[in-house]
């Protein structure tokens, strides 16, 4: 067994079945006579076990960027000699992972809840225009059956004129989001916005900014909601400042 190997490694490579039977036994010897080897090895098992099986190979990982980034001084060991600095800071290294594992689980779970509160509170799919649809996209829409008008939508030729396009763009976003698909939304809402002409500018922008609250891009939503909060005549001006408020 080499006598440089890390500590961290030795212990990882034992704790997954990874060493060689020499290095094995050699390991399981030392066990027995070490009691920091046997507490740093029980405190692995803790720390790693306590990692669901999706984040434990990041972990692993990060601890060993960590490791790999320490005086070499701190980091080398035999098999027969743990000194207590290097003991430690693995501890603290995989204690401080944890810690920011944790906190991302929560931020994460925190922004979702936000963005799903927030997409509740104000989406409600636009029917102000509806009557320039088609006759069998509008019945569809009115009736809530947004996967049908989509699919109406979708079936319809771009051989109208460029406000029956952005017509029909528009509503078609506004489905995907009552279906909860914000990316396929977000096309349909830049698309009107990038079109020349100016028709459902205002109405899109708003809809575009809950698309990326809905899709949890808050960082992409709140350049777009300052946009029509600083505008006085925006219809949605005060529902963008609500949100950013409570973003």
């Amino acid at each position: 067994m080499e006598s440089n190997e890390s500590s961290f490694d030795l212990i990882e490579r034992y704790v997954e079945n990874k060493l060689s039977a020499e290095e094995k036994e050699v390991f399981e010897n030392q066990l027995k006579e070490d009691q920091d080897l046997r507490e740093e090895t029980s405190s692995f098992k803790t720390v790693i076990g306590g990692i669901k099986s999706s984040q434990r190979s990041a972990l692993l990982n990060q601890i060993k960027e960590v490791d790999a980034e320490m005086p070499k001084a701190m980091k080398t060991v035999s098999l027969f000699d743990f000194s207590m600095a290097r003991k430690e800071s693995i501890y603290w290294i995989a204690a401080s992972i944890v810690l920011t594992l944790c906190i991302g689980g929560y931020f994460f779970s925190n922004q979702a809840r936000k963005s799903d509160e927030l997409f509740a509170q104000y989406f409600s799919p636009d029917t102000l225009k509806i009557k320039r649809l088609s006759p069998e996209v509008s019945n569809q829409y009115q009736k809530g059956n947004y996967a049908a008008a989509v699919k109406a939508l979708n079936q319809l030729h771009k051989s109208f004129d460029d406000t029956t396009n952005a017509t029909n763009l528009f509503y078609k976003g506004n489905a995907y989001l009552a279906l909860k698909d914000p990316e396929k939304a977000i096309e349909c809402f830049q698309k009107v916005l990038d079109s020349p002409n100016g028709v459902y500018k205002k109405e899109s922008e708003w809809y575009l900014a809950l698309s990326y609250v809905k899709a949890k891009k808050f960082k992409k939503a709140r350049p777009i909601l300052k946009n029509i909060a600083s505008n006085s005549s925006h219809p949605y001006q005060k529902d963008a400042e609500d949100v950013l408020l409570k973003m």
